[in-house]
């Protein structure tokens, strides 16, 4: 029997094992940009402060690789750490201690503990939104950024050097503030516990400029509404964020070109 009877038999099965492979692996990639809200992070790092003042976080992947991100690509991610496609952070230091630290103190001991702002995403709210079945891990506490993080949207940085220190309460250097004037020389484990210790950290060591900086960039597409809500156990950082929001200073005007600058994607990165 000719060969070309078979061509449109064959060309059929194709067609069908194509589409039960994007149906059970379907791109989850292009709905990130539905889940990835901006946010005060804490993550753990092995670069130093002079490297990220220079070049931030770059981003692990392009926009299109992100886009195309698989739902198997997403699991190896979450549950093997493998495929990486951003960089993963906790919305406060107690997060990141109980999501990292702990199960790996020897490998942390020697990393540098930065607090920055970025847009982020968690994972259970991509698979949420791409109707996909959960991970295991999806009851942790981890953010994954996959945009470049600019250098000015570093609010702290404390190294290996200091870490004792710093763990027993003691003031120690604010290592990013060697490269950005405005921001506070020195800090202590107290003030950077969460955004609710950060900020008035930030006020109180006449830091106006960076607080305004990072409060007009993380909440200022909230409504009065959703900022009462977020902060109702904080009346005080509450109103904090409505007078840093109600500031006016020529550089605002900059904020939004500045945080949606791209940087070249690098591959070099971990997670």
């Amino acid at each position: 029997m000719p060969f070309q009877f078979f061509r449109p038999v064959i060309k059929k099965i194709d067609a069908a094992l194509q589409t039960m492979t994007k149906a059970s692996n379907p791109v989850v990639g292009v709905h990130i940009h539905k889940v990835k809200f901006p946010k005060v992070l804490w993550r753990i790092d092995g670069r130093c402060a002079q490297e990220t003042s220079k070049v931030g976080f770059e981003a692990l992947c392009s926009k299109e690789e992100v886009e195309s991100i698989t739902l198997d690509r997403l699991n190896n991610y979450q549950s093997f750490n493998l495929q990486r496609f951003g960089i993963g952070a906790c919305e406060s230091l107690k997060d990141l201690n109980k999501g990292y630290v702990e199960g790996n103190p020897g490998l942390a001991s020697k990393r540098s503990i930065y607090g920055f702002y970025s847009k982020a995403f968690h994972l259970s709210q991509l698979r949420l939104v791409a109707n996909t079945e959960g991970n295991e891990r999806d009851y942790e506490n981890e953010f994954i950024v996959v945009d470049a993080v600019n250098p000015k949207n570093f609010i702290f940085s404390t190294g290996p050097k200091y870490r004792d220190k710093l763990l027993n309460g003691l003031l120690v250097p604010n290592e990013m503030a060697l490269f950005n004037s405005s921001l506070p020389k020195t800090l202590r484990l107290e003030d950077i516990q969460s955004v609710q210790t950060l900020l008035p950290w930030l006020v109180k060591n006449n830091a106006e400029e960076a607080a305004i900086r990072m409060t007009k960039t993380v909440y200022g597409h909230l409504s009065q509404e959703a900022l009462k809500m977020h902060f109702k156990d904080n009346n005080y950082v509450g109103a904090l964020i409505q007078d840093l929001l109600s500031a006016s200073s020529n550089y605002i005007e900059q904020l939004e070109t500045e945080f949606s600058e791209e940087v070249p994607a690098s591959s070099g990165l971990s997670k």
